[in-house]
């Protein structure tokens, strides 16, 4: 991957995590599961695109082999990086601490199945 395309990248998350913040003047983010929203479906689908794109770069310049299933981003990544597993996050408005591939080594990532299941329905 090059320095542009990292660039492009955390230029567009830039963008979309900006989106996300303006939700809040709306909707406080902490305890709201069963809000719906076109902005948050935007975002989701936005913000997973951009993970997507970061897997299918990753998984190119580590195998030099373009997958195209989560499977094999899960392959390639976690096989050099197995310690993403226990990376963690903060949110800093809420303070809420978010390990977002702490299962990919057990199974399959909770938030990309939900990805899928509002792509695909």
């Amino acid at each position: 991957m090059t320095i542009k395309e990292l660039n492009d990248l955390a230029n567009y998350y830039i963008s979309f995590e900006k989106d996300l913040d303006q939700t809040s003047f709306y909707v406080e983010p902490t305890n709201q599961g069963n809000v719906y929203s076109i902005a948050f479906l935007k975002i989701i689908t936005l913000s997973c695109i951009c993970i997507e794109n970061i897997f299918k770069k990753l998984t190119k310049s580590l195998t030099n082999k373009t997958g195209g299933k989560i499977d094999e981003y899960k392959a390639a990544i976690l096989n050099r990086f197995p310690l993403i597993c226990d990376a963690e996050v903060t949110v800093v408005r809420s303070s809420i601490k978010i390990k977002p591939f702490e299962s990919w080594n057990n199974g399959k990532l909770k938030w990309w199945g939900d990805y899928s299941e509002l792509k695909h329905n």
